[in-house]
């Protein structure tokens, strides 16, 4: 907002026009964000819950439950080169669907999880499926609108961290009453997620508004 009231100082390159902001707006692109804004305040923000049940409920020590959220981290860098690989074989839908649903029964399983090393593996394997769906997001939105991919980007991340930001205001309360309702609700979103991301790849791209 500031850079458009105050734009620096300097000339416009004449050969380059602006981006299409219109289809950041479409219905596929409205639907996507929808999609991963529910997977955000869900299985995909679940790192919260996961190191809350660490500390209060198992008892073990802030930097161990550091190291027990690294697990989900580790695996989705290791694991990220072949997730790209894996969007390019499958195509879009079937990696969201897919990603969001293996997730979501991965998150709602970690109300299991009455070990540190229980819940350290668990939490490894919804990192992984976690990896490939931030890969999916990507995928999608450069697929959607492919005359204006940071756009597209841009916009996405907005819906994700907007999903952080409201995730924990949703599930703290909840966990606080019961964290195994807390995690099975969180995972409960990610179907949801996988609905509305499902549905807006059988939209085209640039479609209507």
């Amino acid at each position: 907002l500031l850079l458009a009231l105050g734009p620096p100082p300097g000339e416009p390159r004449r050969d380059v026009a602006s981006p299409p902001v219109r289809p950041l707006f479409t219905r596929r692109m409205t639907l996507l964000g929808v999609g991963v804004f529910l997977a955000a305040v869900g299985p995909v923000g679940a790192a919260v819950l996961v190191g809350v049940a660490a500390r209060d409920e198992l008892n073990v020590s802030g930097s161990a439950a550091g190291g027990l959220l690294l697990t989900g981290s580790v695996a989705a860098l290791v694991l990220g080169p072949y997730w790209g690989s894996l969007l390019d074989r499958w195509g879009g839908r079937r990696s969201a669907v897919t990603a969001s649903l293996a997730i979501s029964a991965l998150v709602a399983a970690l109300a299991f999880g009455s070990s540190p090393l229980a819940l350290a593996v668990i939490w490894g394997a919804a990192g992984a499926g976690i990896g490939l769906m931030v890969v999916v997001f990507q995928g999608l939105a450069a697929a959607a609108v492919p005359d204006n991919r940071g756009g597209a980007l841009s916009s996405i991340l907005a819906y994700r961290f907007a999903g952080h930001a409201v995730g924990p205001l949703v599930w703290l309360p909840v966990f606080a009453a019961s964290p195994e309702w807390a995690f099975v609700g969180s995972g409960g979103l990610g179907v949801m997620a996988a609905l509305a991301i499902g549905a807006s790849t059988r939209l085209p791209p640039g479609g209507p508004p």
